[in-house]
Protein backbone atom coordinates (compact mmCIF):
# COMPACT_ATOMS: atom_id res chain seq x y z
CA UNK A 1 0.00 0.00 0.00
CA UNK A 2 1.05 3.66 -1.28
CA UNK A 3 0.95 6.00 1.93
CA UNK A 4 1.72 9.58 1.89
CA UNK A 5 2.08 12.24 4.42
CA UNK A 6 -0.05 15.67 4.26
CA UNK A 7 1.95 18.13 6.18
CA UNK A 8 2.23 22.20 6.27
CA UNK A 9 2.21 24.77 8.94
CA UNK A 10 -0.47 26.43 11.09
CA UNK A 11 -3.42 27.60 9.01
CA UNK A 12 -1.34 26.39 5.53
CA UNK A 13 -4.78 24.04 4.67
CA UNK A 14 -3.24 20.85 5.58
CA UNK A 15 -7.14 20.20 6.71
CA UNK A 16 -8.70 21.37 3.33
CA UNK A 17 -6.26 19.70 0.82
CA UNK A 18 -7.29 16.36 3.48
CA UNK A 19 -10.80 17.18 3.21
CA UNK A 20 -11.22 17.70 -0.56
CA UNK A 21 -8.78 13.57 -1.25
CA UNK A 22 -11.55 12.18 1.14
CA UNK A 23 -13.75 13.48 -0.51
CA UNK A 24 -12.65 12.11 -3.98
CA UNK A 25 -13.65 8.99 -1.91
CA UNK A 26 -9.30 8.22 -0.44
CA UNK A 27 -9.05 6.94 3.39
CA UNK A 28 -7.06 10.31 4.73
CA UNK A 29 -5.63 9.76 8.50
CA UNK A 30 -5.83 12.99 10.70
CA UNK A 31 -2.54 12.43 13.64
CA UNK A 32 -4.77 15.41 15.73
CA UNK A 33 -7.70 13.71 16.06
CA UNK A 34 -5.57 10.73 16.97
CA UNK A 35 -3.82 13.14 19.40
CA UNK A 36 -7.17 13.87 20.71
CA UNK A 37 -7.95 10.47 21.58
CA UNK A 38 -5.12 9.14 23.06
CA UNK A 39 -5.71 11.74 25.79
CA UNK A 40 -9.57 11.05 26.36
CA UNK A 41 -9.88 9.16 29.73
CA UNK A 42 -9.42 5.55 28.19
CA UNK A 43 -6.61 6.58 26.21
CA UNK A 44 -2.68 5.11 25.80
CA UNK A 45 -1.48 8.53 27.18
CA UNK A 46 -4.57 9.94 29.16
CA UNK A 47 -3.13 8.76 32.87
CA UNK A 48 0.64 9.53 31.83
CA UNK A 49 -0.54 12.81 31.05
CA UNK A 50 -2.22 13.80 34.18
CA UNK A 51 0.91 12.55 36.06
CA UNK A 52 3.04 15.02 34.25
CA UNK A 53 0.70 17.89 34.30
CA UNK A 54 -1.53 17.69 37.21
CA UNK A 55 -5.13 17.48 38.13
CA UNK A 56 -5.47 21.05 37.50
CA UNK A 57 -5.42 20.51 33.36
CA UNK A 58 -8.74 18.27 33.77
CA UNK A 59 -12.00 19.36 33.54
CA UNK A 60 -15.31 18.69 36.00
CA UNK A 61 -15.76 15.42 34.06
CA UNK A 62 -11.74 14.35 34.67
CA UNK A 63 -11.73 15.15 30.96
CA UNK A 64 -8.55 16.86 29.87
CA UNK A 65 -9.35 20.24 29.23
CA UNK A 66 -7.30 20.81 25.78
CA UNK A 67 -7.29 24.83 26.16
CA UNK A 68 -5.57 24.48 29.94
CA UNK A 69 -3.59 22.11 28.68
CA UNK A 70 -2.52 24.12 25.23
CA UNK A 71 -1.83 27.26 27.57
CA UNK A 72 0.46 25.57 29.66
CA UNK A 73 2.41 23.59 26.95
CA UNK A 74 2.86 26.58 24.69
CA UNK A 75 4.31 28.76 27.47
CA UNK A 76 6.85 26.37 27.98
CA UNK A 77 8.95 24.50 25.70
CA UNK A 78 10.14 21.72 28.26
CA UNK A 79 6.41 21.32 29.17
CA UNK A 80 5.73 20.73 24.82
CA UNK A 81 8.46 18.56 24.76
CA UNK A 82 7.18 16.29 27.53
CA UNK A 83 3.53 16.36 26.39
CA UNK A 84 4.91 15.06 22.36
CA UNK A 85 6.89 12.73 24.16
CA UNK A 86 3.84 11.11 25.95
CA UNK A 87 1.39 11.25 23.04
CA UNK A 88 3.39 11.12 19.64
CA UNK A 89 4.60 7.42 20.23
CA UNK A 90 0.50 6.62 20.87
CA UNK A 91 -0.26 8.84 18.04
CA UNK A 92 2.49 6.58 15.47
CA UNK A 93 1.26 3.01 17.05
CA UNK A 94 -2.41 4.33 16.37
CA UNK A 95 -1.06 5.29 12.80
CA UNK A 96 1.03 2.36 12.10
CA UNK A 97 -2.56 0.14 13.39
CA UNK A 98 -4.26 1.95 11.09
CA UNK A 99 -2.49 1.21 7.75
CA UNK A 100 -1.96 -2.20 9.07
CA UNK A 101 -5.68 -2.81 8.77
CA UNK A 102 -6.42 -0.40 6.00
CA UNK A 103 -3.77 -2.55 3.62
CA UNK A 104 -5.52 -5.81 5.56
CA UNK A 105 -8.73 -4.40 3.66
CA UNK A 106 -7.41 -3.78 0.57
CA UNK A 107 -6.48 -0.31 0.30
CA UNK A 108 -3.90 1.10 -2.13
CA UNK A 109 -3.42 4.03 -1.34
CA UNK A 110 -3.82 6.00 2.14
CA UNK A 111 -2.98 9.76 3.42
CA UNK A 112 -2.18 10.57 6.83
CA UNK A 113 -2.25 13.94 8.03
CA UNK A 114 0.71 15.11 9.83
CA UNK A 115 1.13 18.59 11.06
CA UNK A 116 4.69 17.98 12.58
CA UNK A 117 5.54 15.55 10.21
CA UNK A 118 9.26 16.94 9.58
CA UNK A 119 10.00 18.00 13.34
CA UNK A 120 8.70 14.73 14.62
CA UNK A 121 10.76 13.01 12.02
CA UNK A 122 8.81 10.66 10.04
CA UNK A 123 9.22 11.13 6.85
CA UNK A 124 10.91 8.01 6.19
CA UNK A 125 7.67 6.66 7.59
CA UNK A 126 6.02 7.45 4.25
CA UNK A 127 6.11 6.64 0.13
CA UNK A 128 5.87 9.95 -0.57
CA UNK A 129 5.11 13.50 1.29
CA UNK A 130 2.88 16.37 0.28
CA UNK A 131 3.39 19.91 2.10
CA UNK A 132 0.69 22.32 1.78
CA UNK A 133 1.18 25.85 1.88
CA UNK A 134 -0.06 29.09 1.83
CA UNK A 135 1.01 33.02 1.51
CA UNK A 136 1.85 33.90 5.27
CA UNK A 137 -1.23 36.62 4.83
CA UNK A 138 -3.72 33.65 4.48
CA UNK A 139 -1.85 31.68 7.40
CA UNK A 140 -1.85 34.76 9.52
CA UNK A 141 -6.00 35.60 8.46
CA UNK A 142 -6.95 32.05 9.46
CA UNK A 143 -5.04 31.79 12.89
CA UNK A 144 -7.14 35.43 13.27
CA UNK A 145 -10.33 33.77 12.62
CA UNK A 146 -9.73 30.62 14.63
CA UNK A 147 -8.82 32.78 18.10
CA UNK A 148 -11.75 34.90 17.21
CA UNK A 149 -14.26 32.18 16.57
CA UNK A 150 -12.93 30.87 20.35
CA UNK A 151 -13.22 34.51 22.22
CA UNK A 152 -16.58 35.61 20.11
CA UNK A 153 -19.71 34.29 21.54
CA UNK A 154 -23.06 35.32 19.42
CA UNK A 155 -24.67 37.92 21.36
Amino acid sequence: MKTIGLTGGLGSGKSSVGKIISDLGYPVISADSLAHQVILPQGEAYQQVVEEFGAEILDEHKYIDRDRLGKLVFANKAFLKKLEGITHPAVLTRIKKIISDQELQGESLLFVEVPLLYESKLEAFFNEVWVVSATLADRLAWVARRQAGKRLTPE
